[in-house]
């Protein structure tokens, strides 16, 4: 028999379970920060998806080439059940929307949401969670003879928390022909990608933070 075997004492138990809680401790928020990230950004993902195979689908169904001839035309014909999985439709923007949306930079107010600077929006509130509102815009001429149809204000999670522009909130314009873009493309603009990722943070250029996601293959690596 080996009596010279040396077993841990308690004390070294303790460290030794002290340094794994502190590690826990510091690397469990950034775990579950990254798993909340992927939900929100695959919502967004099915979300801006739906919105697109909608508008392919009007334009062969009509038999056209312009959104201007289908549903996308005017907020009523669009925002309906045929269209959307819709479980309420909001009076207001306001009734549905939280009226504290926040940016990425500082956590300051927003006061771009619908209802507000943008004026009112068709909101409805989808089975899926989802918050949708639309507006019938024209915000530019393109040099391949597309334009603005509308603009989606979108949050994947409905009320739910964090309710910032960039994780859950995100603004993009449908055009004419079917295409998702942002104010770039309308104003024939190519900036950088640290310049699109700080315009999304300081709302700058709100539907930047949709731009950037995709740029990045659908993550949300901020």
């Amino acid at each position: 028999m080996n009596h010279n075997r040396r077993a841990f004492t308690l004390t070294e138990l303790l460290v030794a379970l002290g340094i794994i809680g502190a590690i826990a401790a510091l690397s469990i928020p950034s775990l579950l920060n990254n798993i909340n990230a992927r939900m929100l950004t695959t919502q967004l993902k099915s979300t801006v998806g739906s919105i697109q195979q909608l508008a392919t689908d009007q334009l062969v169904s009509k038999k056209t080439k312009d959104l201007s001839d289908t549903d996308f035309k005017t907020e009523a014909s669009l925002m309906v059940d045929k269209n959307f999985s819709i479980v309420k439709k909001c009076d207001t923007a306001a009734e549905c929307w939280d009226q504290t949306y926040k940016r990425l930079s500082d956590m300051a107010v927003l006061n771009r949401i619908p209802g507000k600077e943008e004026g009112e929006m068709t909101t409805v509130k989808l089975k899926n969670g989802v918050l949708l509102s639309y507006k019938v815009v024209a915000s530019g001429i393109f040099g391949d003879g597309d334009s603005s149809m509308g603009l989606f204000y979108v949050d994947v999670n409905g009320a739910e928390k964090p309710n910032i522009l960039g994780r859950d909130y995100f603004v993009f314009y449908v055009t004419k022909k079917g295409r998702i873009v942002d104010n770039w493309v309308i104003n024939r603009q190519d900036p950088e990608e640290d310049e699109i990722l700080g315009k999304c943070k300081n709302a700058d250029v709100m539907t930047g933070c949709l731009t950037y996601i995709q740029i990045k293959n659908w993550t949300m690596d901020y």
